[in-house]
């Protein structure tokens, strides 16, 4: 929401000096949706002369005239932004409950024993979009900070740990992990190289360059040397399966390239401005020239087999924000279709009495998919929610889940980040969630954060938390 106060020197030689209806002392939208609506929110100042006499008794009162005209205050407009209380409040108090708990889960434990994934979990965030209008429902960043107090606590928030001024929603870009696999399945039929029906045979490690010692393998294979069996792009969705996803971007049978890859996320949003008001990072995707820049100067600027590999699934130089991850669960979820992000929904006149203005959805881009890709990147998340790594939360809601976890590897010794992208109803998309965790471990332990949303903005019953991990057997 942001905060007002008095112009500065600054803002006011560059900004407002030449503005009707702004004075010197005048209190103007210092950051966030008060900056941002700065225009809307302010109004024009009046001015009244009261005559009065020796002991202060007002005898006369009136404005000032000015080109013939009264200078009357005049009240600012109302802006009405898009955010839904009840799912803020929900998603907040949600996101609070599992990091704090993941917290938890390390502390007191027998000496020598080793805390569980997440105990060392930094923050998170959940962004909520209209499908249909890319308007945000919710937009809520954790820890956080008591705007009303702000001011007096700011000192001892520049030193709170986990950096509670951080807006993880808008700011923070981190790998997406396997929610980007859907830019694969996309990519992969799309350019010829399979069909939604292609089989492949997960052998677990993927080999080819073993004499590099460059083995990336699926976590099942690493877990407990199992495998997916064959499985075509569907079941790969389901089961997140790493080596399906090695073999599309390596294996000569395939290949699909980076510049394929490229091309599909770049048009469904990734690495691209969201058109949100606020301030975002914009994040990149993994390519040899974001490789070049990143690496410039160094010995590993070349863009390398083990590069596309990684990029395939969500890792390598990959790093999006909550919002463009949103961004991009709406547009899958569209068909290809992007909208611009926003938190405005309608301009007020200062009474309520007249709506002067109604924010429209803006389609910002259009990726064709064909039938065959569409149908195989939605019944793959579907499947994720009834009979994959969620559906023990998903799998008998009443509202039909498109879904998919992730799992990010950060720096060795800490926990891997976690995300969980969902959007529904299956069938006719109206809302689309995303729930990343820093350093939060599994994906599906988010879940069900997004269930909790799903039932306040469908208004249904309880369903269970209970998840199985990504990349397991179904």
């Amino acid at each position: 929401l942001g905060y007002v106060g008095p112009i500065t020197r600054d803002q006011w030689e560059q900004t407002y000096r030449d503005k009707p209806g702004y004075s010197m002392d005048a209190l103007v939208g210092q950051n966030g949706l008060e900056k941002v609506f700065e225009e809307y929110l302010h109004g024009t100042d009046g001015v009244r002369v009261d005559v009065v006499t020796v002991d202060g008794t007002v005898i006369d009162s009136y404005y000032k005239v000015k080109n013939g005209v009264e200078q009357r205050p005049i009240s600012g407009k109302n802006v009405e932004i898009s955010i839904d209380l009840n799912l803020q409040a929900t998603a907040e108090s949600a996101l609070e409950t599992l990091i704090t708990g993941l917290r938890a889960s390390g502390e007191n434990l027998p000496e020598g024993e080793k805390a569980p994934d997440g105990a060392d979990a930094a923050g998170g965030a959940v962004v909520v979009m209209n499908v249909k209008t890319g308007q945000v429902l919710t937009c809520a960043s954790y820890p956080t900070y008591n705007l009303a107090t702000y001011h007096e606590d700011y000192e001892t928030l520049l030193e709170t740990e986990y950096d509670p001024l951080f807006n993880r929603a808008l700011q923070a870009i981190y790998p997406p992990g396997s929610t980007y696999k859907m830019v694969m399945v996309i990519a992969g039929i799309d350019s010829g190289k399979v069909t939604r029906h292609t089989n492949i045979r997960d052998e677990g490690e993927y080999r080819k360059y073993a004499s590099s010692n460059f083995t990336p393998a699926c976590m099942v294979w690493s877990n407990s040397h199992a495998t997916h069996g064959t499985i075509n792009a569907m079941e790969a969705l389901r089961d997140s399966c790493n080596y399906y996803f090695y073999m599309l971007a390596d294996d000569k049978a395939y290949n699909v390239t980076i510049e394929e890859m490229d091309k599909t996320a770049l048009g469904l949003g990734l690495g691209e401005h969201t058109g949100i008001e606020l301030f975002e990072y914009v994040g990149y995707r993994a390519n040899p020239e974001t490789k070049a820049k990143l690496f410039a100067g160094t010995d590993n600027d070349k863009w390398t087999p083990a590069d596309e590999i990684m990029a395939s699934i969500g890792q390598s130089e990959h790093r999006y924000t909550p919002m463009q991850l949103c961004s991009y669960v709406t547009t899958l979820a569209n068909r290809g279709v992007r909208y611009r992000a926003t938190f405005m929904n309608r301009v007020l006149s200062s009474d309520y009495k007249n709506i002067l203005e109604q924010t429209q959805p803006e389609v910002l881009s259009t990726f064709p998919i064909s039938d065959e890709a569409y149908a195989a990147y939605t019944e793959g998340m579907r499947m994720v929610a009834t009979n994959g790594s969620t559906y023990l939360t998903f799998g008998d809601y009443p509202v039909a889940i498109a879904a998919k976890t992730g799992m990010a590897q950060t720096d060795p010794g800490v926990s891997d980040n976690g995300a969980f992208v969902c959007y529904a109803p299956y069938e006719d998309p109206q809302i689309a969630v995303v729930v990343y965790g820093e350093k939060a471990g599994h994906g599906s332990d988010l879940a069900p954060i997004a269930k909790a949303i799903m039932d306040v903005y469908f208004s249904v019953g309880e369903a269970t938390d209970v998840n199985t991990y990504e990349n397991q057997p179904s």
